[in-house]
């Protein structure tokens, strides 16, 4: 009987050891095409590996360990809606309550806007920031930021009616959470959250203990040349994201959540389900419900988590609930975190991998930089379609040429967004940053009939959201 036991011991060291070299070596494949970040990969409670890859610091050389911390972005969202959830199962809140019961004649239509709409994102609400009015860096008092919002546009007035990414609404759901419990939202998550998992190595950034070894982030402009991005290193996270943290820490919350530590089994059915609605599909693939991205790995094998980016971070938790499955992805250097999520769990899943690529932002900039903008702007199309690069939504060219205003070559941008604009003429996106860039090119003009043009395009797709943002990029040209 101890031999029998002894060998299955064996046999099942041997399997995950054979894993780990698997899961080690496509992770390496992606660090040769610049990959930098750290790796988790757990099955329940049983994490099978975990590794860091690339560097934390160029200046130092220093290298990312499983110990780096990063900052998680949008990921909090998560932790949000997990606390909203939790009040939904005490009955002190229903995802049918109003708006308005918690802000009484503050906001338009808040009779209308409900806590199930601002966990799917389909409230309308846009953010404080696209009030022409709010001026960065001000120090508004608690009044003034509750009018700031109240009077910012919507990107449609029906709620329900579409999908609207929108931290504000977190926001919102957060003050509610505040409201009920008489305690601060940082309490609330370090109590309910944070404490049950240990996740001692979570916390803002001001946290100056737990800003020690924090990753640096990077954006990759071409296969030879990176650049420091330091835009969106605020000083605290809030309820729509932001947390330092650690792979090991969001291991051991995504572990208790689908252990049910933190909702019950038929919470999470509604959790998972945006209230039997299936979600909404907000990139093709990827559907959102209560502070959750689904996608289909294949027709039965179902992801769950979020993800969150920008900044120069990249950063995945994602589960499959049948195999118990987890992935945690986070990386300060590279591309698509989910690309690479998704193929780690086709290996884990027996799938089939796709070939690892370098990253089609990393390429689209090597061809610039080896063709010279004036031949990439005549011949764009043949060389990316070569590639197998060619975006195939506007917002495919305005993320490239966007890494090329935080370094404030307008030229090199100019020459992507009219590229995209010969691809997508009716992106109206297109249009507002190609104005911004021909205004900070001193192209007065130009930048007004980009803009206008914008506009038109805004008008007749009844885009709200963009007519804002076109009007106050016009009133910078006047």
């Amino acid at each position: 009987m101890k031999t029998k036991i002894l060998f299955i011991i064996l046999f099942s060291s041997n399997l995950i050891a054979n894993a780990q070299k698997k899961i080690d070596k496509l992770v390496k494949e992606y660090e040769t095409q610049g990959y930098s970040g750290t790796i988790l990969v757990a099955k329940g409670n049983r994490i099978l590996y975990a590794s860091g890859y690339g560097i934390s610091d160029q200046s130092s050389l220093k290298k990312n360990t499983v110990n780096t911390r990063y900052k998680t972005e949008s990921i909090g969202k998560l932790f949000t809606a997990t606390l909203v959830m939790q009040e939904i199962e005490s009955g002190r809140l229903k995802l049918d309550d109003a708006l308005e019961k918690f802000f009484p004649k503050v906001y338009q239509n808040g009779q209308n806007i409900t806590i199930h709409h601002l966990l799917s994102h389909t409230s309308g609400f846009t953010e404080t920031e696209m009030n022409p009015s709010f001026k960065p860096g001000t120090p508004y008092t608690r009044q003034q930021i509750l009018e700031l919002r109240s009077e910012a546009p919507r990107a449609f007035s029906i709620p329900g009616e579409k999908f609207q990414y929108s931290n504000l609404g977190y926001t919102l759901l957060a003050e509610i959470l505040e409201k009920i419990n008489g305690k601060s939202f940082d309490s609330i998550i370090h109590e309910r959250i944070f404490n049950l998992s240990s996740m001692n190595n979570t916390g803002h950034v001001e946290d100056t203990i737990i800003y020690k070894n924090v990753a640096k982030p990077y954006v990759w402009l071409s296969s030879k040349k990176y650049m420091e991005e330091t835009r969106m290193i605020g000083k605290r996270a809030n309820a729509s994201g932001g947390w330092i943290s650690t792979v090991n820490d969001f291991y051991r919350f995504t572990e208790n959540f689908i252990s049910y530590k933190y909702i019950k089994p038929e919470t999470w059915s509604i959790m998972k389900t945006a209230n039997s609605n299936g979600g909404t599909e907000f990139q093709p693939g990827y559907f959102y419900t209560y502070g959750l991205n689904i996608t289909n790995l294949t027709k039965d094998k179902i992801l769950y988590g979020h993800t969150g980016g920008g900044g120069g971070y990249g950063c995945d938790l994602y589960f499959e609930p049948h195999s118990g499955y987890i992935v945690i992805n986070f990386m300060n250097m590279y591309g698509d975190s989910r690309l690479m999520t998704k193929n780690i769990f086709r290996f884990l899943l027996n799938e089939k991998v796709e070939p690892v690529k370098k990253w089609g932002d990393v390429v689209f900039g090597d061809i610039i930089e080896a063709k010279g903008l004036e031949e990439f702007s005549k011949n764009y199309k043949q060389y990316l379609s070569e590639k197998g690069i060619l975006p195939n939504t506007p917002g495919g060219f305005n993320r490239i040429a966007s890494a090329y205003d935080d370094i404030d070559d307008q030229q090199t941008r100019t020459a992507i967004l009219k590229a995209g604009l010969n691809e997508f003429p009716e992106g109206g996106i297109l249009w507002l940053n190609l104005g911004r860039s021909l205004r900070k090119q001193g192209l007065k003009e130009e930048a007004i009939g980009a803009v206008n043009q914008g506009l038109k395009i805004a008008k007749k797709a009844d885009d709200k959201f963009l007519q804002t943002m076109l009007n106050n990029e016009f009133s910078k040209l006047n």
